[in-house]
């Protein structure tokens, strides 16, 4: 099983495995997901009916669609959409091996129903990039397009990448798009983290977060606390941070963002919290320091 936070590379590095298997190990794989199956037959049934689909294009498409025989059927306008319908027979002797890629927390839920799948599973823990392999990233990345970035500029794009590959692309990608020489200049960076902080907003972070930014005082606090804190902090080092108008409603907010998972208390702590999806708190951060604010301590990244 493959772990970690969200923007980590999870499914990518399970995409990388399985091209691996293919090209060398005679392997047939496919990307499912099983969202509402309840049982190891409705596994099989979605893994098969995806390996059909996805088989199309390759030459042993047909010698599949032999071997499943009236299994499968022709259906959707002009016959153009198959559909296998598995029976209880066909879901014995099947050779499967199975990757699941998921959040920590998911895996935690799944172990606290049934504990025993604490010992079936073979954890593979994706960490976050090192600051130095971020370097690299933008490094490599820029040159092989002809630009040049500098070592104080790296570091910037280092703190706000926070050591996540999806947040390394889009940044990557927004400062390579409003950058107007080969030689990057700090204001283009600090443009493209602007933009990049709308983009990773509307693709990546869920409807919860998207609900918490509504209330404009509720945004200015998680602000304050990506720009501030770490991760995991406590109600006293909020309060040591924030604006004197936000403490009155301090513990509505931590309420609020607790019901819609943005934040989560840290068990067998009192009045400590974290952001259970990094990227929640990269985006927050990137959003306080996008701008300089009128009245605030908050920084530009110009």
């Amino acid at each position: 099983m493959s772990a970690g936070s969200a923007g980590i590379g999870k499914s990518s590095l399970a995409g990388f495995v399985r091209w691996i298997a293919e090209r060398h190990d005679g392997v047939v794989g496919c990307h499912v997901y099983l969202g509402g199956v309840q049982t190891l037959e409705g596994v099989l049934q979605r893994v098969f009916d995806r390996l059909l689909k996805d088989s199309i294009e390759r030459p042993w498409h047909q010698q599949m669609r032999d071997s499943l025989g009236e299994r499968v059927r022709t259906v959707g306008l002009f016959g153009a959409t198959l559909e296998l319908r598995l029976d209880s027979d066909d879901m014995h002797q099947t050779r499967l091996c199975v990757l699941m890629v998921g959040l920590d927390d998911r895996r935690r839920q799944m172990i606290a129903g049934q504990p025993s799948l604490a010992r079936v599973f073979e954890l593979v823990k994706i960490a976050p990039w090192s600051a130095a392999e971020v370097e690299e990233f933008y490094r490599q990345s820029f040159r092989s397009s002809g630009a040049d970035v500098s070592p104080r500029d790296l570091d910037l794009l280092v703190e706000f990448t926070g050591g996540l590959p999806v947040l390394a692309h889009e940044i990557g990608d927004a400062v390579w798009r409003v950058a107007r020489t080969p030689a990057l200049a700090r204001s283009d960076i600090a443009t493209g983290i602007v933009l990049a902080a709308a983009t990773v907003g509307s693709k990546y972070l869920g409807p919860q977060v998207l609900a918490a930014t509504r209330s404009a005082r509720y945004r200015s606090i998680l602000e304050d606390i990506a720009q501030h804190l770490d991760v995991r902090f406590t109600r006293t080092e909020i309060i040591q941070h924030i604006a004197h108008d936000d403490r009155a409603v301090l513990d509505n907010f931590l309420r609020r963002m607790r019901q819609l998972g943005v934040l989560e208390a840290v068990p067998g702590t009192r009045g400590e919290y974290h952001f259970p999806n990094r990227l929640s708190w990269l985006y927050f951060r990137m959003s306080a320091k996008s701008a300089p604010v009128v009245g605030s301590n908050r920084q530009s990244l110009r």
